[in-house]
């Protein structure tokens, strides 16, 4: 009868049964202790069992993602990221206003790349059609967004245009206002602007910070978005401007929108730049248009801060434009270089930084 030592003996395994080549040691690195030896008979355990070991016959019969119906996604306006419309293709969103969303897109080639406002026919039909007939018609100058084409996409009509580094109002997140030049530099040249819509009898109608860009030199100030344009003396949207901030008490209060109310725009809009939009801005509409009267009864009481002092000539020349007969945005022109900051040069380049990133100082 064997001793206790002998059959703890029999029991112990070969020492070179506990000893795994150099394949088994790899196997276990790969793939875990679900792969090591066991007791025979016993099958080896996956790491997650309820998930089916990755064969080629399981990938073969795994069901294929289906393929999408472009032609569908066109004539139903369907808008994703990644995919096509007409030639281009959708990189991301810019953004959604009243009368649409624009998005960022790339020719198919990936040559150049443009902004695609999608506009709802059936919502916005008579805006659609004002808008690409303005748009049109003050192509030419180089103060003005580019059209490019349009076309249609299910029940969105496409207006495609030339895409922009920023927007003016996005400057004013770093800094609650900008340098003197740059103020001076972005209304001469919207100024500038404002004669050569003159020309075309075009009225903006909604000049603000979020409608003036600059590509990504800011070599340029530019006007976008003719969503709200007519011709001057006419108003066939029926567009109320009673609660806006950006435009002229005269508009707010019902009177008709005029060449001088682009320019008002555009006065606002600097102040903004001054950190002085509390001037002209109220949510109280009754406040904002008493606000407005004020600054222009007497500019030189309500602009008393170095920031914005150098804006009181501009006042009094629009003020008295507003009984002139045929008000004049040259003359605007003048009073910005010869009455405002002395050495202003609107040749000068705009000033910027690149901290964080570039920008407008």
């Amino acid at each position: 009868m064997p001793t206790q030592q002998q059959t703890s003996n029999e029991n112990v395994r070969p020492a070179s049964n506990n000893i795994r080549n150099p394949r088994q040691a790899q196997n276990e690195n790969n793939f875990g202790a679900s792969l090591r030896n066991t007791v025979a008979g016993q099958p080896r355990k996956r790491n997650n069992a309820s998930q089916p070991l990755q064969t080629i016959s399981n990938e073969i019969n795994s069901p294929r993602p289906k393929r999408r119906n472009l032609a569908l996604e066109a004539a139903e306006g369907i808008i994703r990221i990644g995919g096509t419309v007409g030639d281009y293709r959708i990189k991301k969103e810019l953004g959604t206003g009243d009368n649409g969303s624009c998005y960022v897109a790339e020719l198919k080639d990936k040559s150049a790349t443009f902004a695609l406002k999608f506009q709802d026919r059936e919502q916005n039909g008579a805006m659609i059609e004002k808008e690409l007939h303005l748009l049109k018609r003050v192509q030419g100058d180089s103060a003005i967004l580019k059209y490019v084409e349009d076309f249609s996409y299910g029940k969105y009509n496409v207006i495609v245009t030339n895409l922009f580094y920023s927007d003016l109002k996005s400057q004013l997140a770093y800094k609650r206002k900008l340098s003197q030049h740059n103020i001076l530099r972005t209304g001469y040249e919207l100024f500038e602007a404002l004669d050569w819509l003159r020309q075309k009898r075009v009225v903006h109608r909604d000049l603000h910070s979020g409608n003036v860009f600059f590509d990504k030199k800011f070599t340029k100030a530019v006007i976008g978005d003719f969503g709200c344009a007519e011709m001057e003396r006419r108003n066939d949207l029926g567009l109320k401007f009673d609660d806006l901030n950006h435009i002229s008490h005269r508009v707010n209060e019902g009177e008709e929108y005029r060449f001088l109310d682009d320019a008002i725009s555009i006065l606002f809009l600097m102040l903004e730049l001054c950190g002085s939009g509390s001037l002209f801005m109220d949510r109280n509409n009754e406040k904002m248009v008493q606000k407005k009267k004020k600054l222009f009864k007497k500019p030189e009481n309500a602009l008393t801060k170095e920031s914005n002092k150098f804006m009181i000539p501009i006042v009094f020349e629009l003020r008295r434009q507003f009984n002139q007969p045929h008000p004049t945005h040259k003359k605007l022109l003048k009073v910005l270089v010869k009455e405002t900051v002395p050495g202003f040069d609107p040749k000068k380049e705009f000033e910027t930084t690149t901290d964080p990133i570039l920008r407008l100082l």
